[in-house]
């Protein structure tokens, strides 16, 4: 199993700085280090709140669709409630391949049965994920389990066999805020259990903006026909 590089994208803006920013700037941008592990990093610029829709991935041979909503673990948000489904590369829609490298390190890749896991503040649904939430607020993480790994375990983020990207953004409402995109190379998933319809897994040891979402999540697996 080989390991990626491990970096961190600090992004996050506290609210002093946004008060800030409400006087006197009307956009506010964050570029992400990359230090040479592969994708994840982008810039995040301040606009007014807005919806982008895009894709994502499922396993095949998995039936029941859905969303389910599941509390938050450890970390300083815990209880909070999270949208998460799960769904195989090859059932979702056209995402652009710029879109979905940012999801990769340095020799990280897709396949179609990649079955990636969303864990989001955000509603998802199967026909239409939503990978690219612009300057909603929002905290998100994807998972990208390849099919030898779609069994219960528990596996290392910093492998380049496990998926691991998460994107957030804090405003203050009136198009100023800032936020992150990057490869997460910190932290495990573990597959506690997984069936034809479901996966619930356990994440832990995310840093950045993304430890709210440690702790036990259930992800309905969405159906092939999608």
């Amino acid at each position: 199993m080989n390991n990626r590089p491990s970096f961190r994208a600090l992004g996050s803006l506290s609210l002093v700085a946004l008060a800030a920013l409400s006087l006197g700037a009307a956009a506010c941008t964050t570029d992400l280090p990359i230090d040479g592990s592969g994708g994840g990093a982008s810039t995040s610029t301040a606009t007014s709140a807005g919806d982008t829709t895009t894709a994502g991935a499922t396993t095949g041979g998995m039936t029941t669709g859905g969303t389910t909503t599941t509390g938050g673990g450890g970390g300083s948000g815990g209880g909070q409630p999270f949208e998460t489904i799960a769904l195989l590369d090859m059932v979702i829609p056209q995402v652009p391949d710029s879109t979905k490298n940012m999801w990769l390190a340095a020799g990280e890749k897709l396949d179609p049965t990649t079955l990636l896991v969303i864990v989001s503040t955000e509603s998802q649904a199967c026909n239409a994920p939503d990978f690219d939430l612009g300057t909603k607020n929002h905290h998100q993480v994807l998972i990208g389990l390849p099919q030898s790994l779609q069994k219960v375990g528990k596996y290392d983020l910093s492998s380049t066999d496990v998926i691991a990207y998460g994107t957030s953004w804090l405003g203050d409402g009136m198009g100023n805020g800032g936020g992150v995109k990057a490869v997460l190379a910190t932290g495990t998933v573990e597959v506690l259990s997984i069936d034809t319809g479901s996966i619930k897994v356990r994440l832990e040891g995310l840093d950045m903006e993304f430890v709210a979402q440690e702790g036990d999540h259930v992800a309905t697996i969405c159906p092939s026909g999608v």
